[in-house]
């Protein structure tokens, strides 16, 4: 993925997290909730006032519609997600409550760099459900469509399925190794 690509990546988590409001709790924007029946209902008024000019800000709020879809949809919430121009209606069933309802929707996404493990033999190390690992060619790795998360899994000639092994990726900061991801 391109620099362009990540950074509208990145700016569409951060509008959709800055939709509920931040971690401080800044009243703005407010979520406006409340209860209807079994289900929750929360409208959100998206914040633009800090983006760019050059950003279209209706593909901005399709986007941060389409996270909070995705987000209510992992955690298994029946949800209803409408927009109209800058403001985006949800109405859930499976959650317990507003406030649990606007941290999953303004939750912030975690962004991880990892790189594979490497065999011996320069092969990628895999491990199938019993914990048995096994290393495979690139040729062997496909992308799994089952779950929430995307994962690589390995199919091995004798060894069976399994899942791609990760490390943390590391880089040089000040003549430093140090670990890319973090919270």
């Amino acid at each position: 993925m391109n620099r362009l690509g990540l950074a509208a990546v990145l700016f569409c988590a951060a509008l959709a997290a800055n939709a509920c409001g931040n971690e401080k709790g800044d009243p703005e924007p407010t979520p406006s909730a409340e209860t209807e029946g079994r289900s929750i209902r929360i409208v959100l008024e998206l914040d633009t006032t800090n983006l760019p000019t050059t950003v279209d800000v209706d593909d901005a709020a399709e986007s941060a519609q389409a996270i909070i879809e995705s987000r209510l949809e992992e955690y298994g919430a029946e949800a209803e997600v409408e927009r109209q121009g800058q403001r985006i209606e949800v109405t859930t069933r499976g959650i317990d409550s507003a406030d649990e309802a606007a941290k999953l929707i303004g939750s912030t996404g975690l962004l991880e760099f990892r790189e594979p493990i490497f065999a011996d033999d320069g092969n990628i190390l895999c491990r199938s459900d019993d914990g048995t690992e096994f290393a495979v060619t690139r040729p062997e790795i496909t992308e799994s469509t089952g779950g929430a998360e995307k994962s690589l899994q390995c199919i091995g000639a004798d060894q069976g399925i399994g899942e791609v092994q990760w490390k943390p990726a590391t880089g040089t900061v000040n003549d430093a190794i140090s670990v890319l991801t973090g919270r």
